[in-house]
């Protein structure tokens, strides 16, 4: 049987609250803030009924301290008082719902029953991402080796938490997947994701697009400008390729997360922001740092948890995964992705590059298209590559040799639907083959 914790300092209001629900949930009771910690350690309550004025500390104020805590149990509050400001006030510390005393019992036992259901299901969420988690799938990053698992499970450890993140990885390993998922599975998941590119950033261009501006800062600032740190507060800030920061820049963001605060160009108040920083990288930060081209104490700020993305040559086990993962724009994509699967040595085309795993999706999807696709940039290539490496004997045996690989010959004759114009160009797919990475 469920266990709900009533918490009023009314003995009266206790015991109408236990009476409407005590004949389907076992009741524990508390008259305090103070005594409500002792009863929440010893009886772990699966929802709490909370009253906002009590002796000594409020309801509101043990929210808080609930929360402070790590608590995720589900909260409803219970006051005489239909004030909207209190209301707002407990929404925004995590109650689950406020109801004003002289409601019906009936509406009190849904309301409960609804909380419970819900708390449930949150539950059952959590698990079944454990799962996947260690099945090898992280959001929509798949990888089953025991490389990408870590990865993952560094990764789900770290995300209920307001650790600082540096993800490490050669460009396109998808670190800024990892990111997002990151952000989606910790209890900021309800506010803003905002990514910033360093590399894209002209080093005139990214202290104003961090820190906002003040009207009249400089030449064209007509407006005052809110930078991403304001506008990421209480969320998550993505800092992709930090390691390519300016050091005047790494001194001020250093700043920011060491105080919290931020000042705007041209402005001289500190701008206090609630901001969790996730960073990515694909530079060697610990030789930028012995080269002087990157901050030693901003490096160990951002790390204080690291997270290696090995790419896809490392790990060339999962790439019969990513072949059948249902990732592309179209149906056409799809069976292309699973043709790409049936090479016995597929990862010739795509473990050698760096990058595979972003071009791959990109790259299934325009060969899926059709006439347009095939016109278009490095068709040349793909045909010169097909005949080095496809016969043109046909298909001896019902099988037809790749470069050590073979293609089954009705993967071959079923992937030239997906080539509308190739006609009985059966070189159609062995292009797409060839530059599946």
């Amino acid at each position: 049987m469920r266990t709900i914790l009533i918490v009023d300092d009314e003995p009266a209001a206790r015991y109408g609250l236990r009476r409407a629900l005590e004949s389907r949930y076992r009741v524990a009771e508390a008259d305090s803030a103070e005594a409500a910690r002792e009863v929440l350690t010893r009886e772990r309550p699966e929802l709490v009924l909370l009253d906002v004025v009590l002796p000594g500390q409020s309801g509101i104020e043990f929210l808080r301290w609930m929360r402070e805590q790590g608590s995720e149990t589900p909260v409803l509050m219970v006051s005489a008082l239909d004030t909207a400001k209190t209301a707002v006030e407990a929404l925004q510390l995590g109650a689950a719902d406020y109801l004003v005393k002289g409601f019906e019992l009936d509406e009190l036992r849904q309301r409960v029953a609804n909380l419970l259901k819900l708390a449930s299901l949150e539950k059952e969420n959590e698990s079944l991402r454990r799962r996947l988690t260690s099945e090898g799938q992280f959001g929509q990053m798949i990888g089953r080796t025991a490389e990408m698992r870590r990865a993952f499970e560094m990764a789900e450890r770290v995300a209920p938490t307001d650790s600082t993140v540096l993800i490490l990885g050669e460009s396109g390993t998808g670190k800024d997947l990892l990111a997002q998922e990151i952000h989606a599975r910790s209890p900021r998941a309800g506010k803003a994701f905002v990514a910033v590119n360093c590399a894209a950033l002209p080093e005139t261009l990214i202290e104003s697009e961090l820190f906002g501006y003040e009207r009249g800062a400089f030449t064209g600032a007509a407006q005052q400008k809110k930078g991403k740190f304001e506008l990421a507060s209480g969320g998550t800030l993505f800092l992709d390729e930090i390691g390519d920061m300016n050091p005047v820049t790494q001194a001020k963001v250093l700043r920011a997360l060491e105080n919290r605060t931020i000042e705007r160009l041209g402005g001289t108040q500190a701008i206090p922001v609630d901001v969790r920083v996730i960073s990515a990288t694909h530079r060697n930060l610990p030789a930028e740092i012995r080269a002087g081209k990157f901050r030693e104490d901003l490096f160990y700020r951002l790390r204080v948890v690291s997270i290696d993305l090995p790419p896809l040559r490392a790990h060339k086990q999962d790439i019969p995964v990513l072949a059948e993962s249902p990732d592309a724009r179209s149906d056409c994509g799809n069976r292309a992705l699973r043709l790409a699967g049936k090479c016995a040595r597929i990862e010739e085309c795509v473990g050698a590059e760096p990058g595979a795993v972003s071009r791959r999706r990109d790259r299934c999807g325009g060969f899926a298209g059709g006439s347009g696709a095939r016109r278009g940039p490095g068709a040349k290539t793909f045909r010169r590559r097909a005949r080095q490496r496809v016969g043109r004997e046909g298909f001896s045996g019902g099988k037809a040799e790749v470069r050590g690989g073979i293609f089954d010959q009705t993967a071959f004759r079923s992937s030239l639907e997906c080539f509308p114009d190739s006609g009985d160009d059966w070189f159609a797919p062995a292009k797409f083959a060839g530059e599946a990475a």
